[in-house]
């Protein structure tokens, strides 16, 4: 018996041999009228239904046909027709970084090198600063921050563009923004890998552009160096970067303003320090899908604004250092508000100079604060700044004005206990006023010590 007949005789066919005609099947009532004709759409369901009916049998009979396969049938259903994409390759949608005005293409002993150079003439109005001849600009830089210890002459301002902000290994620097003054100009080099395979390249070129300079960033310390170090040893390539003068502006940025403007990162001082607004730029969270897409070819139109990104963070580098130096001399003189006069005063007890610090809070004590919180931490930053100087009787009158200003104030009560016990030996007064400050929430240390004042006080009273 033939493997047809044993199909026909499975499916209960009781003559194999002889054709009879199929009855069609009986349309499926629907809530149609009657008088409804049956579309294609219809018989195509019902066609597709009595197929699947008949794979469903076969499939049950096709384990006893010895030597044979599972059947396996497919319907095959209209495809959709084809979406029209743009091609992956348009000359017109990819990128091409050779078009960028100043843009320079290098051979070197370790491969090709692709970098745009931009020049801009000095004096250069940037936002609110005016970035002016290069000697006036290191001049006004080196003269005013010098408290800091830093070098500046012939610096290099530096900003990287990167594929993440995780760091380590895995994380490529594809832009190096690096800017310097020259002569009457300021120039900003822009680094960037076509192809990851031409770091090396790029690293050895950018080392030779920096040669013996300083570095200034903002963040850099934390970021970009870090990342630079690793991968110039990734790529066998030496350097020395960790051992030169790196003026990280983040670090004074907050010192200065992070008062007044909570926050600090480089947007934030753009608009309310420099009168910087940024148009037609691209959000850094974004930069590195861009460049994915220019690397696997794919249309990447916004390139081309990652370099006007760059170029822009490079110039406000240039712009923040001198806003820097333009704020520690309005602050110096007391020109500045009091919220900065105040972070000033810390940057100056941080550096060591209590006398600079404490004429600063007093310059800010006598100027109107926005928050009152930072009013009362500036009487007691110069309550500090005066004992420390000239004694607890010459800050006595700093806590005294701070208790007024804020009733039950910690700080003011117990030095000003401490005052009437040990300079003034007037115990009652001084009891009294411990008495007043236990009687405050205080932590277990606090009231334990007050405790113990209260007791020596009684002893001293009672002439033990």
């Amino acid at each position: 018996m033939g493997l047809k007949d044993k199909l026909i005789r499975q499916l209960g066919d009781t003559a194999p041999h002889k054709k009879e005609p199929v009855e069609t099947p009986k349309p499926v009532a629907t809530s149609l009228p009657d008088s409804a004709p049956v579309t294609s759409s219809n018989a195509a369901s019902e066609k597709r239904a009595i197929l699947a009916d008949l794979q469903k049998k076969l499939q049950k009979i096709a384990p006893t046909v010895i030597g044979t396969e599972p059947f396996c049938f497919t319907i095959n259903e209209p495809l959709d027709p084809p979406q029209e994409r743009e091609p992956k390759n348009s000359k017109s949608a990819v990128f091409d970084p050779e078009s960028l005005p100043g843009a320079h293409v290098e051979n070197s002993a370790a491969g090709e090198v692709f970098y745009v150079d931009s020049f801009y003439d000095l004096p250069y109005l940037h936002g609110d600063i005016l970035l002016t001849s290069s000697s006036a600009a290191l001049n006004e830089l080196t003269a005013n921050i010098a408290c800091f210890a830093k070098d500046l002459s012939g610096a290099l301002f530096f900003d990287l563009e990167t594929t993440g902000l995780a760091g380590g290994t895995g994380t490529l620097p594809f832009m190096i923004g690096a800017g310097r003054l020259t002569g009457n100009s300021f120039q900003i080099r822009q680094y960037f890998v076509r192809t990851p395979a031409g770091e090396a390249a790029m690293l050895a070129h950018f080392m030779a552009f920096l040669g013996s300079s300083s570095l200034v960033s903002f963040n850099g310390k934390t970021f970009d160096l870090p990342l630079l170090i690793s991968r110039l040893i990734l790529n066998r390539l030496a350097g020395d970067l960790e051992n030169r003068p790196h003026l990280d502006l983040i670090h004074l940025s907050r010192r200065l303003w992070r008062t007044r403007l909570k926050e600090c990162n480089l947007k934030r001082l753009e608009e309310c320090v420099m009168g910087i607004n940024r148009s037609d730029d691209v959000d850094g969270g974004e930069v590195p899908q861009i460049y994915f897409d220019y690397l696997h070819g794919r249309p990447a139109p916004l390139m081309e604004r990652v370099f006007y990104h760059n170029k822009i963070d490079i110039l406000t580098l240039l712009a923040l250092t001198t806003a820097i130096a333009r704020q520690i001399r309005a602050a110096a003189a007391g020109q500045a508000q009091a919220e900065d006069l105040y972070s000033y005063g810390r940057h100056l007890c941080k550096e060591g100079a209590p006398e600079e610090a404490a004429a600063i809070f007093a310059m800010a004590a006598d100027k109107r604060f926005k928050d009152h919180d930072v009013m009362l931490s500036n009487l007691t930053e110069l309550a500090f700044c005066v004992k420390r100087l000239k004694g607890r009787p010459a800050a006595i009158c700093h806590w005294q004005r701070l208790l007024e200003l804020a009733p039950g104030n910690h700080l003011a009560m117990l030095e000003i206990c401490k005052y009437l016990e040990h300079d003034l030996a007037d115990y009652k007064a001084a009891l009294i006023m411990a008495e007043k400050y236990a009687s405050l929430p205080l932590s277990h240390d606090e009231r334990e010590a007050i405790s113990h004042r209260i007791q020596r006080l009684n002893d001293k009273l009672s002439g033990i």
